[in-house]
């Protein structure tokens, strides 16, 4: 089947076809596809950068074509900026770096490497610590009655806003951590979101239940 044949029934007949009702309207479209579209378009035509239509050969050439011609993957051919593939490098060298750490030994033997429960238990004491110094939810009463007859410019929307998800966040780590340090103890079974945050204080990574972040927890 020829190119003219395709366009023939792939635009004139199935795409713009059912669009087009009447009979001279569609004799009409066909017409102009002819004219327009011919295989003259396919041999500057670049799928790829660097790689070109391939010749009227059968399906057979075809593929022998695109097997030996067909350029390696860049962000070029999804018209990206080169620098798109600095970002996935990036990415794919710290999961590697994770899915290792992750199969490193968890048990406390005869060394010196402490057991996940260990870890997490001295992290999860330090963090404790942390919040009950340091980290004491914010009284958001008294801050309205301080802010009281002040502009309520967009800024002091943010802040307000940052501070009350502060509080919840606050919230949230020091019920999951006396949760957790609860279940180390024996005195509460130990479930599947204890076993992650177990294993993000294990790792030094930021738990999901925190603002998104790349640094290590223990910064």
């Amino acid at each position: 089947m020829g190119l003219e044949n395709i366009l023939d029934k792939m635009f004139g007949q199935i795409m713009c076809g059912g669009h087009v009702f009447n009979d001279c309207d569609r004799r009409l479209t066909n017409q102009y596809l002819k004219v327009y579209m011919q295989e003259a378009l396919l041999d500057t035509a670049d799928f790829f950068p660097n790689f070109g239509s391939p010749p009227a050969v059968s399906i057979k050439g075809h593929l022998e074509f695109i097997a030996q011609s067909f350029p390696a993957e860049s962000p070029e051919a999804y018209e990206l900026h080169p620098n798109a593939e600095i970002g996935f490098r990036l990415n794919q060298a710290r999961q590697l770096c994770l899915d290792i750490e992750e199969l490193q030994p968890r048990t406390g033997g005869g060394g010196a490497t402490m057991s996940v429960e260990d870890t997490a238990k001295q992290v999860l004491e330090n963090v404790l610590d942390k919040l009950n110094e340091s980290a004491q939810p914010v009284d958001m009463l008294e801050l309205g009655d301080k802010l009281d007859g002040e502009e309520r410019t967009p800024y002091m929307s943010v802040f307000l806003q940052a501070i009350e998800r502060f509080n919840i966040l606050v919230g949230i780590v020091r019920s999951t951590l006396s949760d957790l340090n609860l279940g180390l103890k024996g005195d509460l079974a130990v479930s599947d979101a204890m076993e992650s945050l177990m294993d993000c204080l294990y790792l030094d990574c930021t738990p999901k239940k925190a603002y998104p972040s790349l640094r290590p927890l223990s910064l």
